[in-house]
């Protein structure tokens, strides 16, 4: 079917599953990562962000902005401009702007109930732009799937992400390694 590669991962503390992939060939990809769930009703919301911080649904005339952001942000990130496109038209970007500018986006597919990308430019992190944008984001998703449990990842030593998930109820699932082998 063309594949060149095969992906799997398994959890930190699965030695077994570990030998049995690199016995097969398989090497670590990457980093760990940590996987997080959140329902609803345990969602700790921000009051506030920073002041000058406007939140709104992204929208297709928002598309070039978005890829400057997710570049920015995610400069190994292999998400095709077709998908950006796609969730942009469909509403599943939020997007935080000082000014009309965009500083920082979280993009929700409610299909798979993940949070797939969230996104904040190097000069508004560390202000609250973040979770203030996370937190916006989520509330106005709950506001059309209520009580749905969203989950997402992240690098296991992303300390600022991290506490920034926990901070808003997120709870961890399990912590994984990715192995790949080459065809």
């Amino acid at each position: 079917h063309g594949a060149r590669r095969v992906v799997a991962a398994v959890g930190t503390r699965n030695a077994s599953g570990r030998l049995l992939l690199e016995r097969a060939g398989f090497q670590a990809r990457g980093s760990a990562i940590a996987i997080f769930r959140l329902r609803e009703a345990d969602h700790r919301r921000v009051a506030t962000g920073p002041s000058d911080l406007a939140v709104r649904t992204g929208r297709s005339e928002d598309l070039a902005a978005t890829l400057g952001l997710y570049r920015e942000c995610f400069p190994d990130g292999t998400f095709p401009e077709s998908a950006w496109r796609s969730a942009l038209e469909q509403g599943d970007v939020s997007i935080g702007e000082v000014d009309g500018e965009a500083r920082a986006f979280v993009s929700i597919d409610p299909a798979d109930r993940w949070i797939y990308h969230l996104g904040v430019t190097a000069g508004e992190r560390s202000h609250g732009a973040g979770s203030y944008v996370l937190s916006e984001a989520l509330a106005a998703y709950w506001t059309s799937h209520p009580g749905e449990t969203l989950g997402l990842s992240v690098q296991a030593d992303n300390v600022p992400a991290l506490r920034l998930y926990r901070r808003q109820g997120f709870m961890p699932l399990l912590v994984v390694q990715s192995f790949e082998l080459g065809l």
